[in-house]
């Protein structure tokens, strides 16, 4: 509906869309979100933004359904459906649920027809909405004072002409303008009016709203000389004798018959909040939802079902209208003086005869901003997204290869792709000119592709169920909500593994570094040869354990790197099978700290032939000597004459003297000095 520059829906308007404009839609006529790249066959649409609307039960999250709205110079801007209509030569509001009418002296509303009804379907079951205000007015002159009750209800209100009304296919927007016309009987004052006050009324396909904000009950703008107190405020719907039959529900009741004779009664409500009653029977269902503001000292429901005597209300006013009253419901607050500001607002609704009691519960949650609206504006898109250029292997096993890439976005660079095509091959792709070919012709696809992440965000996929042996090509493209899709991404290969590697790490201990693998299987394993690499060489090898041949069982396996001494340091398995082929598996890195003091170690083993090992550790750089001595005190071999660094070291000793030959079997001592320190042990060599 269009707003004016004023903020009115009534007046000139310009005809052309504006921020200030309302769009409508009804709940029931959401969808399901639209395909990818879906957009009218209209070249114009295209030109511009559409928005898609998303609407959610914010109670029940399944509840959702989506909307979009187009701008174009030739789609047909008429909506297709007309839910509701004002037909202004009856001043009559109609929908395919109730028809409505006006009294044409106060305006409110005093017909109401439900054409689905069982019974009555062209009949009015509706007296007429009522509302009192029951006022002890006081006038104060020379000779003394004088006091009055003053009952206002619908029949005080005098319709102001007014031609302006707003006709759309989701609303009707009906605005009632009326005077009131006070008589307080006072000695020596005139009858006045007040006004005039808008009373806007707005109606839907089943229902009908109203809506007045911060109205001021207090009585203070009286004429001069006057004092008044409100005692009484009551609005109500009463029917006539064709909703006879009719039972009344609400939170606290249940099936009071509407028949014009007194029935047991609760008189409970919730103050300050929403309270709901329901009318139904043959004749249809009628559902009001009141707000009932805190205020005077007491608030309670409304209920008159009583046709005899005639002009009686229960609430101490005499009656309006045709003086009886089926079934009249509301609510009332009463107190000795009521003041300050009222919010009404009152929601009725038309529906299909017995509808279930539930709906007041439903009608009342409904009314309370349950739903959440996103809305999100999308362009025609014909820009793919950009193509991954990182594809790469992160870790082969015997059957599986690991992926990894940077999602590349929506719209060349940014946002959010809508998803991967992922497909592999065992042919090449740089067989043939185009590699998209052996893409699209001559490769699997991935059944577990990820959903895209934010441009620039890492992906990872594990792709399963590969042949050992085996080389294979992966490739991927992106596409977009659009449909468009990417460019071809690198082509990045992996050869798959004889021997599943399912664990490899490296501790450092006191005897030096310790390498710990695990095989989940082996086909024709020889072995694996250790390398490792420091800081300023590249790999050698460092030893070779054997493998377990083939096997389904997993194996443990594990080496020592007793050479290395304080730095940094690399480690990887090349596995090697029966028919010498070779294949590097993972690395693993490892920093070696510094001791924290000198030591010099037991040599292991002990007693030992051929040969032994010493270990020491310097905590900081010094000239370090390392000699071996007989049960004499003669030197027989000095291993170690040299400044070294600090770190841990180890130097084999294999039982020989200066000049190679093998010494005697017997005791010998190995002595250690850099620095200050100084330490000799013993050992004992057996030929």
């Amino acid at each position: 509906d269009p707003i004016n520059e004023n903020g009115s829906y009534f007046g000139f308007k310009t005809g052309l869309l504006s921020a200030r404009d309302e769009l409508l839609l009804m709940a029931k006529d959401l969808g399901d979100r639209v395909p990818n790249g879906y957009w009218p066959a209209d070249d114009s649409s295209k030109i511009f933004q559409r928005y898609e609307i998303f609407v959610q039960d914010t109670l029940h999250l399944s509840q959702q359904g989506w909307a979009y709205f187009f701008q174009s110079a030739s789609l047909d801007s008429v909506s297709p459906v007309n839910y509701v209509d004002y037909d202004s030569v009856n001043d009559e509001i109609r929908s395919d649920a109730y028809q409505l009418g006006f009294n044409e002296n106060f305006g409110l509303p005093d017909k109401i027809i439900i054409p689905q009804a069982i019974e009555h379907p062209d009949t009015n079951i509706f007296e007429r909405f009522k509302f009192r205000f029951k006022i002890i007015a006081k006038i104060k002159q020379w000779w003394g004072s004088y006091s009055k009750e003053v009952i206002i209800s619908e029949e005080n209100l005098q319709r102001v002409q007014n031609d302006a009304f707003v006709d759309g296919a989701i609303r009707v927007i009906y605005p009632l303008s009326v005077k009131i016309y006070i008589d307080t009987g006072l000695p020596g004052v005139s009858p006045f009016e007040e006004g005039p006050y808008d009373l806007p009324m707005t109606f839907y396909r089943n229902s009908l709203q109203l809506d007045a904000k911060d109205l001021n009950i207090s009585l203070t703008n009286l004429p001069y000389g006057i004092e008044a107190k409100l005692k009484l405020i009551r609005f109500s719907m009463d029917f006539r004798k064709p909703a006879t039959g009719m039972q009344y529900f609400s939170k606290y009741n249940s099936n009071v018959v509407v028949d014009g004779q007194p029935d047991a009664f609760n008189y409970t409500l919730d103050p300050n909040a929403l309270n709901w009653f329901m009318v139904k029977g043959d004749q249809g269902t009628i559902v009001a939802v009141n707000y009932v503001p805190d205020l005077g000292t007491a608030q309670r429901p409304y209920y008159w079902d009583k046709t005899s005597p005639l002009n009686t209300t229960g609430d101490g006013t005499s009656d309006t209208g045709d003086k009886r009253s089926y079934g009249d419901s509301g609510f009332m607050i009463t107190g000795d003086n009521i003041t300050g500001k009222m919010n009404f607002v009152n929601n009725t609704y038309f529906f299909p005869p017995n509808q279930p009691v539930a709906l007041g519960d439903t009608l009342t949650e409904n009314m309370k901003d349950i739903l959440s609206v996103r809305v999100l504006p999308q362009i025609f898109d014909i820009i793919p997204p950009a193509p991954v250029a990182d594809l790469r292997i992160m870790s082969v096993s015997d059957s599986s290869v690991v992926l990894s890439w940077s999602a590349p976005g929506d719209d060349s660079t940014s946002g959010e792709a809508a998803a991967y095509d992922i497909r592999y091959s065992d042919i090449p792709p740089t067989i043939v000119s185009n590699p998209m070919l052996v893409y699209l012709y001559a490769s699997s696809q991935v059944l577990n592709e990820p959903a895209p992440k934010a441009a620039g965000e890492i992906e990872s996929l594990t792709v399963d169920g590969l042949n050992p042996l085996k080389t294979y090509y992966f490739m991927l493209t992106t596409l977009d909500d659009a449909g468009n899709r990417s460019a071809l991404s690198n082509i990045t290969q992996a050869t798959l593994l004889e021997v599943e590697l399912v664990d490899f790490s490296v501790q450092a201990e006191a005897s030096g570094a310790i390498l710990r693998w695990t095989t989940a299987s082996e086909r024709n394993n020889y072995g694996f040869e250790i390398q490792r690499r420091s800081a300023s060489s590249d790999f050698i090898k460092i030893g070779f354990v054997h493998g377990s041949g083939t096997t389904q069982n997993a194996h443990v396996y594990n080496f020592t790197d007793s050479t290395v001494t304080a730095g940094e340091y690399s480690y990887r398995l090349k596995q090697i099978d029966f028919n010498g082929k070779s294949t590097i598996l993972q690395s693993i890195t490892i920093t070696l700290k510094a001791p924290v003091q000198f030591v010099l170690e037991q040599n292991y083993p002990n007693p030992f032939n051929p040969e032994t090992q010493i270990r020491f550790s310097l905590p900081q750089r010094a000239f370090v000597t390392l000699k071996i001595y007989n049960s004499l005190g003669q030197i027989v071999n000095t291993l170690i004459s040299e400044n070294r660094g600090s770190g841990t070291y180890t130097v084999t000793w294999k039982g020989g003297n200066e000049s190679g030959t093998l010494v005697p079997s017997g005791i010998y001592f190995y002595e250690l000095r850099a620095g200050n320190f100084h330490k000799i042990r013993k050992m004992l060599f057996m030929r």
